[in-house]
């Protein structure tokens, strides 16, 4: 793969630690016990998968399924865990509504990231809004979602309406870009095939951001449903 431009690299790493930030200050709402275990795992996994990254451990797509995959899995499901644990109950209780939806409007910046790799030739088109990525129309309706639920001028059955279309849009990209790497799962045939994100920073894509996105989906989905009736008040 050729090399990645650094204002490409740059601008991903920025987002990454925005994200990092975000998750933070929700951590910081609980006990000082919660966000110091919360801020070393998030470190801890950057840590490991950045550098199984740089040991090519990850540069494998012949695997079932492809390794750069396993991070996202691994993610989505300590995520998912940590959601219905009591201390994540208890963090999402704290967490005001329109945060959980408002800061997905990070994937707008990580669209336009994607088309700028694209015009450097290291990703097919597919994987860009000008091929069959839609996510960016999460990231550009999220501001206004999280200050009708916030004001109560939006239903919220109507966020959770949104979550699931966010999900299903973050659902069409990922599996674009598992059928766009050269692995035994490849449909799209186009070059240049998805092999970036086995490479660092942008491993953190699988490991990290999707992860994000998906769990914060989850976790509003989570809050929505339980507090309904109250969900206008925080």
């Amino acid at each position: 793969m050729q090399p990645i431009p650094f204002l490409d690299s740059s601008l991903f790493v920025g987002l990454v630690v925005a994200l990092v930030v975000f998750i933070a200050v929700i951590a910081a709402r609980s006990s000082s016990a919660l966000r110091l275990r919360v801020i070393l795992a998030v470190a801890a996994w950057l840590g490991l998968t950045a550098l199984l990254s740089m040991e090519s451990f990850y540069h494998d797509f012949s695997t079932m399924p492809p390794r750069p995959i396993i991070p996202a899995l691994v993610s989505i499901l300590s995520g998912i865990l940590f959601l219905r644990s009591i201390s994540g109950k208890s963090l999402l209780s704290s967490t005001p509504a329109s945060w959980l939806i408002g800061f997905q409007v990070f994937r707008v910046l990580m669209e336009i990231i994607l088309w700028l790799v694209y015009e450097h030739g290291i990703i097919p088109v597919q994987m860009t809004f000008e091929g069959r990525n839609f996510d960016i129309l999460v990231g550009l309706t999220a501001p206004f979602v999280a200050y009708l639920l916030h004001t109560g001028r939006m239903k919220p059955m109507v966020a959770v309406v949104w979550n699931i279309a966010g999900l299903g849009l973050l659902m069409n990209i990922v599996i674009v870009a598992a059928l766009s790497t050269p692995s035994p799962l490849r449909v799209f045939m186009n070059e240049p095939a998805n092999t970036f994100i086995a490479y660092f920073p942008f491993v953190w894509l699988v490991a990290f951001v999707v992860p994000v996105a998906f769990c914060g989906h989850i976790a509003s989905l989570m809050q929505l449903w339980k507090q309904r009736p109250s969900v206008h008040g925080r």
